[in-house]
């Protein structure tokens, strides 16, 4: 799993209304058969993604959550995807809650994350930046948005 889906993931881990298990998620991240050189390799990197999540933990409580994304340092374009990719798979863990809460006021303001996961969906295929995306009519008829 990439930085950006890393982050993603684990900022819908400490955003959901339920508690999923470390070990649960983290072979998640993993993917089916990791390899380390050994138990030490396997620690320390189990190690940065808990601080990572403990970071992501403290920036939201302070409300200075950032989330790592690519940047394309020619157009100055940062891309998205795969953060949402990575949290859009956190929800799949505990689908059934995110259902209801979709469904409610609150759930308005994680719309535009859902839109964004397969944003040639959206946009029929047109070549639009993430700030035309944001800004078609489509996206303003969300009240998130507004």
């Amino acid at each position: 799993m990439q930085l950006t889906n890393l982050d993603g993931f684990l900022t819908r881990i400490a955003v959901g209304h339920d508690e999923i298990p470390i070990g649960e998620w983290l072979s998640e991240v993993w993917g089916e058969d990791p390899e380390f050189v050994d138990d030490e390799e396997k620690s320390a990197a189990t190690q940065a993604i808990v601080n990572l999540y403990n970071e992501i933990v403290s920036q939201l409580a302070e409300g200075l959550a950032e989330p790592i994304l690519m940047h394309i340092a020619e157009t100055d374009e940062f891309i998205v995807d795969g953060w949402v990719k990575g949290f859009m798979r956190a929800i799949a863990l505990r689908p059934r809650r995110w259902e209801k809460m979709m469904g409610s006021e609150a759930g308005v303001l994680l719309a535009p994350v859902v839109m964004l996961t397969d944003i040639d969906t959206f946009t029929d295929g047109a070549d639009l930046g993430f700030d035309d995306f944001c800004g078609s009519k489509r996206m303003r008829s969300m009240r998130c948005l507004t």
